[in-house]
């Protein structure tokens, strides 16, 4: 569904152009990006009404996406043209897609970093929190989720911040510095857990690393979705997708079990270890860094 939404948004720019509304990608890939932080915080706070009788709030979320999928049946396109209507000609295209993907100067670097992302960010992301927040500050179950909704809320709601102050100002000429610059910034966040703290500057560091990761979405989104030719761009975002979920469940794993061996503190330095290095390697090996915005 991911790839599919993102390779849409470049359709809409191209009509809107036709229209004479010209709206650079890097506008409306962090438009795109507030949009969907924005209704991931509006899940965020309903869901935390859901208690021990969840079955409702699941109803509700079923109901939502099948309005989202009724929206969906009035988008309209033309028919991509140039493919064979086989199974052949379906796993043909999807060789040429990953071929391309890999071979392209900047599409490659932008898989490794949805890959190492995946790895070193939304695994500790889902583990982490609750681990430190059980660990570190203790309290009765009550206070713990209260502590936990807090640092969601810091995280996307500044992510949201960031992702609308993007949209509104004047695109980035080089986006590839500002992601390697924003990975880095979530590296040290990750790193600073490891130490004692008191929970109100525990928050206030995953604030910042909520804001630097707003300016990491929407500047991934902006490179791959302006960089991609258009013909390969749907079968581009599925592997981008692809890297991006994929390497989740490993750091899930990584950092559960680096925690259960060093304690949750501890464990945060794998990850944020890992995350400078990659973006390191890749501003030093990689032509993004040096990256311009057409």
């Amino acid at each position: 569904m991911m790839p599919v939404r993102d390779a849409a948004l470049n359709g809409v720019i191209a009509r809107e152009a036709e229209r004479g509304n010209h709206m650079p990608i890097a506008t409306a890939a962090a438009a795109a990006t507030a949009v969907q932080i924005g209704a991931q915080i509006a899940g965020i706070l309903v869901a935390r009404f859901a208690g021990a009788n969840p079955a409702p709030f699941i109803a509700l979320q079923a109901l939502v996406l099948a309005l989202g999928a009724a929206v969906s049946l009035g988008v309209q396109a033309p028919k991509p043209t140039g493919h064979e209507r086989s199974a052949i000609g379906a796993l043909r295209d999807v060789r040429d897609g990953v071929i391309y993907s890999f071979r392209n100067p900047i599409m490659s670097p932008m898989l490794i970093s949805a890959a190492y992302m995946g790895v070193f960010v939304i695994g500790s992301f889902q583990v982490l929190f609750p681990l430190i927040v059980r660990d570190a500050y203790g309290g009765t179950a009550l206070m713990q989720s209260n502590r936990l909704g807090l640092l969601f809320a810091c995280f996307w709601g500044a992510s949201f911040v960031s992702a609308v102050l993007l949209s509104r100002l004047k695109p980035l000429r080089r986006p590839g510095q500002a992601m390697i610059a924003s990975h880095l910034i979530g590296a040290l966040a990750l790193t600073s857990f490891a130490f004692d703290k008191p929970f109100h500057l525990f928050a206030i560091i995953v604030a910042f690393w909520g804001f630097a990761a707003g300016i990491a979405i929407s500047t991934s989104r902006t490179i791959t979705q302006g960089a991609a030719e258009p013909r390969y761009l749907g079968r581009v975002l599925a592997v981008y997708s692809m890297g991006f979920m994929g390497g989740a469940p490993i750091g899930s794993i990584a950092v559960g079990f680096a925690a259960s061996e060093f304690g949750s503190r501890a464990a945060a330095l794998i990850p944020g270890i890992g995350l400078a290095l990659a973006a390191i390697a890749l501003a030093v090996l990689t032509p993004l860094w040096r990256y311009k915005a057409d």
